[in-house]
């Protein structure tokens, strides 16, 4: 199995090197370090209107936006086992496995707490306030993801974690309402503990297999979503 398991993981590293380019509208700033068994990290993203169009208007109009937030998701793999792994029953029940996929579009999910009812990182069930390290942005003010993968864990498994974060548009009055905004990636292990110990994060900006497994993710949520869990659905996203 960890044979099966390495060759995923190195197909994954390829594939996040060698993929093809996608569309950003704007530009990331990852900052990432191991910390008390996982890796502390913020992903912060300017957003640039005039790097995105749309053509709902002719001329194309440009995405200009007062509302951005982050989708989150997320894969974690026991090297053990190679079973995909969840830090919550909910986010298990949402991990994409398809037998028609490729091993890197399989084991994502929408990266949410168990309880909270919305798919936007961060997002409160109010459905508009966010945490305090959680911040979205505008037009001139940058989004800014915060999180704390693998903290204070204790197993005794090594496991490997990947994410891909994705900002994306709510502002109503916006041309490109509900449209993925860009993609970065990243990935790091942790060792057995107490306390587990995190690699250093390898991180880049996202290329087309990570768009397709956001897309992937996104349908999953709304699947449970559909099933009365008390999640409330995510838009259909528009892609560049």
């Amino acid at each position: 199995m960890k044979r099966v398991l390495l060759a995923v993981m190195v197909t994954v590293v390829m594939l996040a090197g060698c993929g093809n380019p996608i569309k950003q509208c704007g530009t990331f700033t990852f900052n990432g370090q191991p910390s008390e068994g996982g890796v502390y990290l913020t992903n912060s993203f300017a957003f640039n209107p005039s790097a995105c169009s749309v053509t709902l208007t002719s001329p194309p109009s440009s995405c200009t936006s007062n509302s951005i937030a982050y989708i989150q998701i997320l894969r974690i793999i026991d090297e053990d086992t190679g079973e995909f792994v969840a830090p919550n029953s909910w986010q298990t029940a949402r991990i994409v496995q398809s037998p028609s996929n490729p091993p890197t579009l399989n084991g994502w999910a929408v990266d949410r707490a168990s309880g909270m009812t919305y798919g936007y990182f961060g997002m409160e069930n109010d459905g508009t306030s966010f945490g305090s390290d959680d911040v979205p942005g505008n037009n001139t003010k940058p989004t800014v993801l915060t999180d704390w993968p693998g903290q204070g864990g204790t197993s005794t498994d090594e496991y490997w974690w990947d994410a891909v974060d994705v900002p994306v548009c709510m502002d109503p009055k916006s041309a490109c309402l509900n449209y993925f905004l860009g993609y970065y990636y990243w990935l790091f292990t942790t060792q057995p503990g107490p306390p587990q110990v995190a690699s250093n994060p390898f991180s880049e900006v996202g290329v087309d297999w990570m768009q397709q497994a956001a897309i992937q993710a996104v349908q999953q949520w709304n699947l449970q979503a559909a099933t009365g869990i008390g999640t409330h659905e995510l838009p259909v996203f528009g892609i560049f």
